[in-house]
């Protein structure tokens, strides 16, 4: 199922350690991949288990969170245009 055909990318998996999330790293590292020449000019999409990541990632340009439900569990994908 592909609930954005506009976009040209995925961000399959991205994870902090819990002992340094809050600190800025994960924001840090997905800037600086959202700003890479190969992506800049992509539209993205990904996929969050966790609702209270959806701010981070709006934070981050993704927008219009989608909420589904696949094999009993929950997801939110997001999609950051061009």
């Amino acid at each position: 199922m592909k609930l954005y055909p506009q976009c040209e990318a995925q961000l399959q998996m991205m994870a902090v350690s819990p002992r340094h999330q809050g600190k800025g790293v994960g924001s840090s590292l997905l800037r600086t991949l959202l700003k890479d020449n190969r992506i800049s000019g992509l539209a993205i999409s990904l996929s969050t288990q966790r609702e209270q990541n959806i701010p981070f990632y709006t934070n981050l340009g993704f927008q219009d969170p989608v909420e589904h439900t696949f094999f009993g569990f929950q997801s939110w994908t997001m999609f950051r245009p061009k």
